[in-house]
């Protein structure tokens, strides 16, 4: 594994930018005054900062960082409706979640599969993101599983 040293907080000396702050100061006196601008890279250390996370976790986000918590797939149509619920409860505990049938490559952390049985019984088929195994949970459980992994920063 290599060694990786990092630096966030960042002050630049410049001594070029600033000439064109100060060139009409300098053109209305009419002499050179040599400037030297002491200032903080704030953004440049976000920027770092970000590009570090990406590497780290290799695009595949957190639980509680991702833009992308958990997709709701329906098998059918017929499920389409239950498909909107479920999302709608995900979003009322302030996790984001999508409706769709392509989940697989988009990178959600969670995929939620489920099919007019699952929709009676009120439960999802949970599939964890890079895991083979997924397991059958009911709305309340899987809100409280996501509660959990928010909280131990998974």
């Amino acid at each position: 594994m290599p060694i990786i040293f990092l630096s966030f907080g960042v002050t630049n000396i410049d001594s070029s930018t600033i000439c064109v702050v100060v060139s009409n100061i300098i053109y209305s006196s009419k002499t050179y005054v040599w400037v030297i601008m002491i200032h903080r890279a704030i953004l440049g250390s976000v920027e770092r900062m970000f590009a570090i996370l990406l590497e780290h976790y290799k695009g595949k986000w957190p639980f509680w960082l991702s833009p992308r918590q958990a997709i709701v797939c329906p098998v059918s149509e017929k499920s389409q409706s239950y498909a909107i619920e479920v999302r709608d409860q995900i979003h009322q505990v302030g996790y984001y979640a999508d409706v769709d049938t392509k989940a697989q490559l988009a990178q959600y952390n969670y995929i939620l599969v489920f099919g007019e049985e699952e929709a009676k019984t009120g439960q999802v088929s949970v599939r964890v993101r890079d895991k083979a195994y997924h397991s059958v949970m009911s709305i309340d459980g899987l809100l409280k599983h996501f509660v959990e992994e928010a909280a131990a920063f998974h």
